[in-house]
């Protein structure tokens, strides 16, 4: 899987969830699931970005689920 980049990605099963996913660059023994839940105002792309800085740092590894309305 590519890491360093944000993917969307879609989960099937009785039904469809789709989420952003970050991977570090840098494989690390840390790589700890963060879920974001975004606010009103963001989006869950954007949120996973804000993140990107500390995903590398902390070497974890962001899932941002999409809640539709």
């Amino acid at each position: 899987m590519k890491r360093g980049i944000v993917l969307p990605r879609h989960v099937g099963g009785l039904t469809v969830q789709a989420n952003f996913l970050y991977l570090p660059a840098a494989r690390t023994s840390r790589d700890k699931p963060l879920v974001l839940v975004h606010g009103q105002g963001r989006s869950p792309e954007v949120t996973v970005e804000i993140f990107q800085p500390y995903a590398e740092h902390y070497g974890a590894m962001l899932i941002a689920p999409v809640f539709y309305k």
